[in-house]
């Protein structure tokens, strides 16, 4: 019962924190808000993947971090919708920058947030 409501509580956290960055950056054209999610989501993954190979570090902790926590920070669908909607609205182009954008800094981030941890502490 303790780690469902720890699933919870994560989960709403990363929805609320998702909401506030999204809503911050909707002003713009492009989905920055969503590429700014998928960013920190992928940089925490990292540090907190190294952490759980590193470190005694309690892997009940990692998986609500992981699976509930980023889970809801960062999705997939939106990610899907927004370069869909870009293809529709601005073209292959717009939407191909989006792809990469996501990709890259979703790959540098989390190798980062993982060599961080693993070298520099």
């Amino acid at each position: 019962m303790t780690k469902i409501f720890l699933i919870c509580v994560f989960s709403f956290l990363g929805a609320a924190l998702r909401f506030s960055i999204t809503s911050f950056f909707n002003k713009y054209k492009f989905p920055y808000g969503t590429l700014v999610c998928n960013s920190l989501a992928c940089v925490i993954m990292g540090t907190s993947f190294a952490a759980a190979i590193n470190f005694v570090y309690d892997i009940n902790m990692l998986q609500n971090t992981m699976y509930a926590f980023l889970g809801a920070l960062s999705t997939f669908s939106t990610f899907s919708h927004d370069t869909y909607m870009l293809f529709i609205n601005k073209g292959l182009l717009h939407a191909a920058v989006n792809v990469m954008l996501n990709l890259s800094f979703g790959f540098i981030l989390f190798s980062l947030g993982f060599f961080g941890v693993t070298f520099l502490l």
